[in-house]
């Protein structure tokens, strides 16, 4: 899986039972849309491929506003919204260094802090 939207470049594949993305670039409020519409194909792609988990490594983002943010809220709904024999954890590994990450991405874990975690990287 390999797609962009607008300056935000999103590569995946599976590795075992987890589904790997990477994202890099930046999203604003022009991308919201089409972003959840990607979010939403990766939330189909990892039912499609039984995942247990989905890796978002969001280190490279430089910045994403709320908009976008809302994007990934839809995506966590779906996967709430999924039964529990299907649903898959997220994770999403963020960098220390940028502070939108540091301010937004406990908030987006703590709609649904039992399918979804942030892991903190140095760089």
């Amino acid at each position: 899986m390999n797609t962009s939207v607008g300056s935000l470049h999103i590569d995946g594949d599976m590795d075992g039972a987890s589904l790997r993305l990477k994202m890099t670039g930046a999203a604003d409020l022009r991308d919201g849309g089409e972003l959840r519409l990607s979010l939403l194909d990766v939330h189909r792609e990892a039912l499609a491929q039984h995942a247990h988990e989905v890796w978002v490594d969001l280190k490279a983002v430089e910045f994403m506003n709320s908009t976008a943010l809302g994007a990934f809220v839809g995506w966590m709904t779906e996967i709430h919204k999924t039964p529990g024999a299907d649903r898959y954890h997220l994770t999403l590994v963020a960098s220390k260094e940028r502070r939108w990450q540091r301010i937004s991405l406990h908030a987006l874990a703590s709609f649904a802090p039992e399918t979804i975690s942030v892991l903190f990287d140095q760089a």
